[in-house]
């Protein structure tokens, strides 16, 4: 609700109330802010991953197959959902 109303104050620039404005302003302010700074976070630290084998990456190759097997069953018995 709060969100809608500042879309329509930002994009209208319709005023009913100045108090009001100021903290939806400052919502708007605050909610830009933080997708600014998740985006930078996010860019920072990503990197290509590489694939490796297994046993590079201290993993049992046996266990792997076995989490592949028990997705799978959990996929064609509709239990997890389009994965």
């Amino acid at each position: 609700m709060d969100f809608i109303y500042l879309i329509d104050l930002v994009v209208r620039k319709r005023s009913k109330n100045n108090k009001t404005d100021k903290v939806m302003k400052k919502k708007f302010f605050l909610i830009i802010v933080t997708l600014v700074l998740f985006i930078c976070v996010t860019w920072a630290q990503s990197s290509e991953l590489k694939e490796v084998t297994p046993a590079t990456a201290n993993v049992s190759e046996n266990r792997l197959i076995r989490i592949d097997k028990m997705i799978q069953q959990g996929i064609d018995s509709g239990w997890i959902a389009g994965a």
